[in-house]
């Protein structure tokens, strides 16, 4: 890949394919090359470093133009846009799922510009001082709009039960306020309906899994899934749950046994993974459990539920 190469080093740090391009990409990615990648805390450090590292030479290439310029201008976000990591690729930064496919669609062009650029002769980007003036131009700034960002922009809520009912309500709620969605219901055909819908109706990110959750290697690996897609997890809605019916008296022991699986052991299924990943993300995380008021007022043969 173009980030593993020799040329990346040199080629990827002169500047933009095109000016504009700024505004999404950063005029310089961050380049990574990591040494601990089977070293998590390691790699953390390290990649945090990188960030600061980037974030300190921003500021000098936005202080050295303000002051070059006698201008006065509020400094914008410093983070990398894009990331090139040696031995992965191609890694872009956003508040949004669509701006990190923006970012990424914007660079993935421009390596080719830069390669076949040099392949013919050379690559010469507007210098630094001239894309200062257009990152900063108001004009160009607006492009990427400057409205309130919703309640739960860029948040990642993994949903269970998600196909009808409570479940959906609270999907359709979050993708309205700006969340990025994890789906899981046992009902493929209806999962499948009713993502379609929400994907047609909101621009955000939904990925879906079919699963059962009272298997607990499945959902280990849907918390894998999402790690995967999204990066992590802020919100859990442990929502999935059956109200399995019989008389105290009468009901066998085996359906009691999947009452429990499924209204009590799956959501502590779901809640360890969620925990595990919180503290691995050291950013915390909310855990949210449709609880049902029938274990304080239940209903007639309503206690294999309750």
């Amino acid at each position: 890949t173009f980030a593993s190469s020799q040329e990346c080093v040199n080629w990827s740090q002169i500047g933009t394919a095109t000016p504009d391009h700024v505004i999404r990409t950063k005029q310089k990615p961050l380049l990574l090359n990591p040494k601990y990648l089977n070293e998590p805390e390691k790699l953390r450090k390290e990649i945090s470093n990188a960030l600061e590292e980037y974030k300190k030479n921003y500021h000098k290439y936005f202080k050295a133009n303000v002051q070059s310029k006698g201008i006065d201008k509020k400094e914008l976000d410093p983070l990398p846009r894009i990331i090139l990591v040696a031995g992965l690729g191609l890694v872009t930064i956003g508040k949004s799922v669509k701006e990190t496919e923006i970012a990424a669609d914007i660079y993935q062009h421009t390596i080719d510009i830069i390669k076949k650029s040099f392949s013919v002769g050379q690559f010469a980007p507007l210098k630094d001082n001239d894309l200062f003036d257009m990152e900063y131009w108001s004009l160009e700034q607006a492009k990427l709009g400057k409205n309130k960002p919703a309640v739960a922009q860029g948040k990642i809520v993994y949903i269970t039960g998600a196909a009808s009912g409570i479940g959906l309500a609270t999907a359709e709620l979050f993708a309205k306020n700006g969340a990025n969605l994890f789906l899981v219901d046992l009902d493929r055909e209806a999962l499948t309906v009713e993502v379609k819908k929400l994907r047609k109706q909101f621009k955000t990110g939904i990925v879906s899994q079919v699963m059962d959750v009272t298997d607990e290697k499945a959902v280990k690996e849907s918390f894998e899934h999402l790690t995967k897609k999204f990066g992590g997890l802020d919100i859990l809605i442990s929502n999935a749950g059956n109200a399995i019916r019989g008389k105290i008296g009468e009901v066998d022991s085996a359906i009691l046994r999947k009452s429990f699986e499924l209204n009590f052991f799956a959501h502590q299924t779901l809640a360890s993974q969620a925990v595990q990943l919180f503290q691995k993300q050291k950013t915390g995380g909310v855990l949210m459990f449709n609880a049902s008021k029938a274990a304080f007022n239940p209903g007639k043969d309503f206690g294999p539920y309750a």
